[in-house]
């Protein structure tokens, strides 16, 4: 009848269908995430440029799909010095391959002669969710300038207990 059991491993043959009309574990449901990359940076990055300038902290990821999106979170240390009565504005970017997709300003307070300016982590940290819209292998990284590098410099730091980190998620689209 119909409450009897069904031994699967011996009673059937062929294919049996994924639950829910799924094809398996090829098919994800959007929002869900597909592959996750984390890189680390332990490298401090001198920075004295009015252009921007690799912080020594990337991550590469070939998404599965055209219509995947990539969430990226980024923490990155920052300590700045200035030798100026003048403010000096400190830029941070995230880009992908050669597009720039956020960036971040912060102001360094007016110097009055050399002053050693310690500028908050999350300064030099992004979360962003892109589009790349591609399956070729797309590389994320940070870059920083300053407004003026004539009296002024900033490092981004990795090293001792402010280790640099990225991190690309994928996620079905």
């Amino acid at each position: 009848g119909l409450n009897q059991s069904i031994n699967l491993a011996s009673n059937v043959t062929g294919t049996l269908p994924t639950g829910n009309g799924g094809t398996g574990a090829t098919s994800f449901a959007p929002g869900k995430v597909l592959q996750v990359v984390t890189a680390t940076s332990t490298t401090n990055t001198s920075i004295n440029a009015t252009s921007f300038t690799d912080t020594g902290l990337s991550a590469s990821i070939t998404p599965s799909s055209t219509s995947s999106k990539i969430f990226v979170a980024t923490s990155q240390g920052v300590y700045g010095y200035i030798n100026s009565n003048a403010p000096r504005k400190f830029y941070t970017q995230l880009v992908r391959g050669s597009t720039a997709i956020a960036e971040k300003q912060v102001e360094i307070e007016s110097g009055i002669g050399s002053r050693n300016i310690n500028i908050d982590a999350l300064d030099g940290g992004f979360t962003c969710l892109d589009s790349p819209s591609s399956t070729s292998a797309q590389t994320f990284k940070t870059q920083a300038k300053l407004d003026s590098a004539a009296d002024s410099s900033v490092i981004v730091f990795s090293s001792n207990s402010a280790i640099a980190t990225i991190t690309l998620m994928e996620i079905a689209g």
